[in-house]
């Protein structure tokens, strides 16, 4: 592994983890205040918001200034906004509205650093690592999405609040000086000013990058399920307590972390990113409809567990084929689009499912969920042409 990219790794997994102590502190926290669901859904809501409005921006900037520094500023921004809660909590002063603020900085911070992580990683690595690094670099997310609900719930059960908020920004300051020793490799920042339409052309006008965004959307939406209806199957479904529904997250998160190990088989060729997509994509879709039509809460998880499987290793796919597909020049304004599709579809996504769920069952809202996945496999990413790359493709074979 590039030392350069060990350092990211290292750091980016120690604050993801970080992120998720603090995201169920503060589900906890809201609803300890409010009393209401509702509340503790506009805090989520508030921390994706500026994903939408300034995504495009954040991609802008990653094209046209260090990508490095832009990193570095936005997790300045968001451990200030955590230490800002965590003081205002140690004194006894935290309202709802403290909260809701901090998650607004968050997500601009988000917002920001999302497509300039996803434009850095390839000047991290040698091309040939660029599949395993996307990969991994999934891989930390899911191994927060198992680790950290688990801390924040020993240290709230233990502890308090502030314990939990001051974790997240001590985890922030370790990806701080993790992205202050990485040295990435030069890239040619462009001259002219940066336009947002040029990365809307640069990924509208290249079928396959076009696809594949439209790929990890689909994803997006299929995936709601595992959050928003874990509770219903829990107790409505199954009959199990509340407790049981975090499982069904840690078995997608499991089948994630299983699909790391062999991840590098699935980067001999670039041109079989595409068509490996959509065979992913579809085992995803797959294990969740197997999760909506499981007779039991044990078959559940194992069908969990396959649709993580397929998902690491379609994000993997997608995200890597669109950053060998486009220029560099544009990689920071492409990704903020993916971001968009990865993070943005989470809106209407989570609206529609639960009123499907409210209205025919947390099956059939399942079930419906995937649909549209079906028809972009078939419809579109099964007829796409191969990924044309801007790396040479000898470079593209994955060593074992």
């Amino acid at each position: 592994m590039n030392p350069g990219f060990r350092w990211f790794f290292i750091g980016n997994a120690v604050s993801q983890i970080g992120s998720y102590v603090q995201n169920a502190a503060v589900a906890v926290l809201v609803f300890d205040l409010t009393g209401r669901n509702t509340a503790v859904g506009l805090t989520t809501s508030l921390m994706f918001m500026p994903v939408l409005l300034l995504a495009l921006v954040g991609g802008a900037l990653a094209d046209r200034f260090d990508r490095r520094k832009i990193f570095v500023l936005t997790q300045v921004l968001s451990v200030a906004s955590v230490v800002v809660l965590a003081v205002v909590t140690g004194l006894g002063e935290v309202t709802p509205g403290w909260v809701y603020g901090t998650s607004i900085v968050l997500g601009i911070g988000y917002a920001l650093s999302i497509p300039t992580m996803h434009a850095l990683i390839p000047s991290l690595v040698e091309p040939r690592e660029l599949g395993p690094a996307v990969g991994l670099t999934a891989v930390t997310f899911n191994l927060a999405r198992v680790i950290g609900p688990v801390l924040a719930a020993a240290a709230l059960a233990a502890l308090t609040y502030t314990v939990a908020f001051s974790l997240n920004a001590l985890t922030f300051v370790v990806f701080i000086v993790a992205l202050l020793r990485i040295r990435p490799q030069p890239v040619v920042v462009a001259e002219t000013r940066s336009t947002l339409s040029e990365g809307f052309r640069a990924a509208w006008d290249d079928r396959a990058v076009r696809g594949m965004l439209l790929g990890i959307a689909g994803l997006a939406i299929a995936l709601d399920p595992v959050n928003t209806l874990s509770p219903a199957f829990a107790v409505d479904v199954f009959g199990r307590s509340g407790a049981a529904a975090p499982l069904f997250i840690t078995a997608f998160g499991a089948g994630s972390l299983a699909a790391a190990f062999g991840i590098g088989r699935l980067f001999r060729r670039a041109e079989a990113n595409i068509r490996l997509g959509a065979i992913t994509l579809s085992l995803m879709a797959l294990g969740m409809a197997g999760f909506g039509l499981s007779p039991t809460y044990e078959v559940g998880l194992v069908a969990l567990f396959v649709s993580g499987l397929g998902s690491l290793a379609t994000i993997t796919l997608f995200t890597t084929g669109i950053q060998q597909s486009v220029p560099d020049r544009v990689r920071g304004r492409v990704m903020a689009i993916w971001t968009l599709c990865a993070l943005g579809m989470r809106f209407p996504a989570g609206v529609v499912d639960g009123v499907l769920a409210d209205a025919l069952g947390p099956r059939a809202a399942v079930l419906l969920m995937q649909v549209p996945v079906a028809l972009l496999v078939v419809l579109v990413l099964w007829r796409l042409p191969a990924v044309r790359g801007h790396v040479e493709p000898a470079s593209l074979e994955f060593a074992e």
